[in-house]
């Protein structure tokens, strides 16, 4: 062991490397997980340790973002935010990406979020472009999209209350944005721009994650020789590695043995922590139906699998007697009790780090707060251990294996003017590029031919909203 952990602290081992290397020694999951975080930090040295910085409030925020490992700001710029721009220019590393409009900067660094995992920096111009910014956030806000959205900021607080392009009279900035982020701040102490934007990404990335606000005055950002501590993300961003309890596990895996019918809702916490290849092992491995809930952010399984038995509807599941829900968002709902989600009878778990959205639409039988890809890891494990390869071909077996599912597009709806959508989509699907991402606003529609998840489960989580 003293020659592994050695091996990974002097770079001679790759972090995969080292993983594997602890498994074949019998460590658990929980094990392996534990001890590669305690290796990281001793590669990493001392944590917490700051370093003094001295500028302007501005040239804080920008030193302070960059720590935090921002390579982009997303932002339509204005005037009264220069003494941000000002520590900005000439910084190596950074770039900034231009929006003509705050609804637009939301969506691109949105969308940036969900192609990378990393968060997105955002900054906008004062009220007006915080009201502005909005109707967008109210989208990242129900993706769970980390986005960290500043803002400048007229004080009306100070001396006159009518202020050009300030909040209006008797109210603040911070409340416009409110409804549709985690937490939103304004600040009124240069030395603490540091401080609160460490809690700003701190929060924005934490499950359940979602956007956060922080407004600034503009004497905050403009105000000279200010010194205070800078640190590196590591230090105040929350690693999601979570393990499941070993006992969890084991009483989950019982659960899918001895079930007859189950179905798998998958959510976005499934993309977001690369877990598509174990839930689609998993899947294939018992031979589980594959659901998703309503609208998700990402598809975390092939469209047109066998096993794809498609959106969340509450008739449909009636006869299950297991419902796993990995990594699900609130569904929000009907009223209780008609129509039943379940047979009386039936079970239900969760899995997933988003403690709001389990058990809050319906009481459940096991949850597993973690990490959906740990825990899929440590499951597909625990049911191989638990069950021969023969026990789980005979279960298997006895669960129909329905065709490749194919859309067939519907004759009447070609050639139509103005087009039908039908056809539209299916056009789309045949001529796009196979690794183009889609996003869809139709909500009337079937949507049944933007499908692009491959069957290569290392490629089917692309981001593609609104499709059922």
């Amino acid at each position: 062991m003293r020659e592994l952990m050695n091996s990974f602290i002097e770079h001679r081992l790759s972090r995969r490397g080292f993983c594997q290397a602890l498994a074949a020694m019998s460590i658990s999951v929980s094990g392996v997980a534990s001890i590669v975080r305690a290796a990281e930090a001793a590669v990493n040295g001392v944590a917490g340790a700051g370093r003094p910085f001295t500028g302007t409030g501005g040239a804080l925020m920008v030193e302070q973002m960059k720590a935090a490992g921002v390579r982009y700001l997303f932002t339509n710029p204005g005037s009264f935010e220069v003494g941000f721009f000002d520590a900005f220019l000439d910084q190596p590393g950074v770039n900034l990406i231009l929006g003509l409009h705050e609804g637009i900067v939301i969506s691109m660094a949105d969308g940036y979020h969900k192609v990378s995992g990393e968060p997105a920096f955002v900054n906008v111009h004062v009220i007006a472009g915080t009201a502005q910014s909005v109707g967008q956030l109210y989208n990242s806000s129900r993706d769970g999209s980390a986005l960290i959205v500043t803002a400048g900021l007229l004080d009306h607080e100070i001396n006159d209350d009518e202020i050009l392009l300030a909040p209006r009279p008797g109210f603040n900035q911070k409340d416009v944005t409110q409804q549709f982020t985690k937490i939103s701040w304004e600040s009124r102490d240069a030395t603490g721009l540091p401080s609160m934007l460490r809690r700003a990404f701190k929060v924005a990335t934490t499950s359940p994650g979602g956007p956060v606000y922080l407004a600034i005055p503009n004497y905050i950002l403009e105000e000279k020789n200010v010194t205070a501590d800078i640190y590196d993300r590591s230090a105040f961003m929350i690693p999601d590695d979570i393990p499941p309890g070993e006992d969890d596990i084991l009483a989950l895996a019982e659960f899918l043995l001895n079930a007859k019918n189950p179905v798998l809702f998958l959510g976005d916490e499934v993309h977001k922590a690369h877990a598509q290849p174990e839930a689609f092992e998993l899947a294939e491995l018992l031979r589980i139906p594959v659901s998703e809930f309503l609208l998700p952010a990402f598809h975390c399984f092939p469209r047109h699998h066998s096993l794809f038995v498609g959106p969340y509807f509450l008739r449909a599941n009636q006869d299950r007697d297991l419902v796993l829900n990995i990594g699900v968002t609130d569904l929000g709902g009907g009223p209780i009790p008609q129509p039943p989600r379940l047979a009386a009878g039936a079970k239900e778990v969760y899995i997933g780090l988003n403690t709001n959205a389990i058990g809050s639409e319906r009481p459940f039988n096991l949850a597993i707060v973690a990490n959906v890809k740990l825990a899929l890891q440590a499951l597909f494990e625990a049911i191989k251990s638990a069950a021969t390869k023969d026990r789980i071909s005979k279960m298997a077996s006895l669960r129909s294996k329905p065709e490749r599912r194919t859309p067939q597009i519907n004759n009447a709806r070609l050639g139509m003017s103005p087009i039908h959508p039908d056809e539209l989509a299916w056009v789309m699907e045949q001529e796009l590029d196979k690794d183009a991402i889609l996003v869809s606003e139709s909500f009337s529609r079937s949507n049944l031919f933007l499908t692009r998840a491959s069957v290569n489960t290392k490629r089917c989580g692309f981001p593609i909203l609104g499709l059922d």
